[in-house]
């Protein structure tokens, strides 16, 4: 039942962003908004993930392991996502495309390029900490910020070979709730 619900909520998703796609701003007007508010990415506020792990801790849940070049982030993940996100790891190919791989098709077919994941926070929410992403994508000169999920993001960005970043402000919060270790 788990997985047909991350299944629907994706696909959900994806009907949202292929809607969205006709409110996408021009690349000059969206960087001027940017500019002028809060949201602009400033590369220096973020650290580059350079290398992924993934731990069964038991069959329903996995650790993911984020490396930076001085930081290991550690999160908690079901293990459908696990599972998507390992298949991108090894660049393996399933029989039948996975949920990801729909959303990768779907991008590709609309010719919208994914550019980046970006992990922006850790929050409580319910009884745990999760933590809180978004995608940046392009068409043509056209940009749109979308909210996800950033063990989502990951399984896409793994697909298309693209960055995943962390905030620093993450990373700080991480060290201090002892989900993250400074590793140089």
């Amino acid at each position: 039942m788990e997985k047909i619900l991350v299944s629907i909520s994706i696909t959900l998703a994806i009907i949202a962003f292929i809607l969205s796609i006709s409110n996408f701003q021009p690349v000059k007007e969206k960087i001027e908004e940017l500019f002028n508010s809060t949201q602009v990415f400033n590369l220096f506020e973020y650290k580059e993930v350079e290398n992924i792990e993934l731990e069964e801790i038991n069959p329903n849940t996995y650790k993911i392991i984020l490396y930076t070049k001085c930081y290991q982030i550690e999160g908690y993940i079901d293990s459908s996502q696990a599972n998507s996100i390992l298949k991108a790891l090894n660049r393996a190919k399933s029989e039948r495309p996975l949920t990801h791989d729909l959303f990768v098709d779907t991008l590709k077919e609309f010719n919208i390029e994914f550019l980046m994941l970006k992990i922006e926070d850790l929050r409580n929410i319910d009884t745990s900490k999760a933590f809180i992403g978004s995608c940046i994508f392009k068409k043509g000169n056209k940009v749109l910020l979308m909210d996800c999920r950033p063990s989502d993001g990951t399984a896409i960005a793994l697909r298309l070979n693209k960055p995943i970043y962390i905030k620093n402000s993450v990373i700080e919060k991480c060290l201090k709730e002892e989900c993250a270790k400074k590793l140089c």
